[in-house]
């Protein structure tokens, strides 16, 4: 990775736009011969009038995470992230290779008074073997950064790109990722509930992305949002396809996340 000058005549057309970041085609053709984006990230301002309480520090500390991303051999299978971006001599961003992958949904932002965000569907509703498809290779994923103290937190449809078979999985929004000691910049309502519990406990800070893959998990089979789902934990049931004594176990942890939650996934006990 090396840093780059963005010149703003090579931003092209918008390819999507999220809420601390706008992703651009970029055309350089002398440093580029492949399809390129550009993750322009928004001002301080625009990102903690939304988050609100976003440290002063969010660019630095992605700056640090793309720097250490680059070398680290558990994301040679994940969205490649090619050069630093700089515009009048700040740090803005970073280019990567587009990938032709696509998420199950895209979570848009609409730009109109209200800022509301909605599930918009890039794939035919899948089944649920699909589903638990799709689940498994994330699962997956899970597993490999882990063991490299690396955690994804937000699990947000955006941030799998998937092949249409569901074979192949990709990782975007990398640079949001808890990565050694560099921290989650934005952090979900699931992020924010486990770290409440576990703050000051670091080996059960480990269990983050168990906890949050689980909400996650039932908002992909209920075809519910996060949000939904964490805000009407107490009342959720398992899925058919779930049901199991030890899931049993492993949603009551989840409801009832204190000292005692024990980090498993419910998408091991799949009937």
């Amino acid at each position: 990775m090396k840093d780059i000058k963005i010149n703003v005549r090579n931003i092209d057309e918008k390819f999507k736009e999220g809420l601390e970041s706008t992703v651009y085609y970029y055309n350089d053709k002398e440093l580029y011969d492949t399809p390129v984006l550009y993750k322009r990230y928004k001002s301080i301002e625009y990102i903690k009038d939304y988050y609100g309480d976003i440290s002063n520090n969010i660019f630095e500390n992605k700056h640090n995470k793309l720097l250490m991303i680059s070398n680290l051999n558990c994301f040679k299978d994940e969205v490649k992230i090619l050069d630093s971006g700089f515009e009048k001599n700040k740090f803005s961003g970073y280019t990567m290779i587009k990938s032709d992958l696509k998420p199950i949904k895209s979570t848009a932002w609409v730009n109109n008074k209200y800022n509301k965000r909605y599930l918009k569907p890039n794939k035919e509703e899948l089944s649920i073997e699909e589903k638990i498809k799709y689940l498994k290779l994330i699962r997956n994923k899970i597993e490999k950064l882990n063991k490299n103290n690396i955690y994804i937190g937000n699990f947000n449809y955006d941030n799998f790109l998937v092949s249409d078979d569901i074979n192949e999985l990709k990782l975007c929004d990398l640079d949001n990722f808890k990565i050694g000691n560099y921290d989650f910049d934005s952090k979900t309502d699931s992020v924010k509930k486990f770290e409440n519990v576990f703050m000051n406990d670091s080996e059960a800070m480990k269990g983050i992305d168990s906890y949050c893959f689980n909400i996650f998990t039932l908002a992909i089979l209920y075809d519910k949002s996060n949000f939904t789902i964490l805000r009407n934990l107490d009342d959720i049931e398992l899925p058919s396809a779930l049901e199991s004594i030890e899931n049993d176990k492993i949603l009551e942890s989840v409801k009832k996340l204190d000292k005692t939650y024990n980090p498993k996934f419910l998408i091991d006990k799949f009937r």
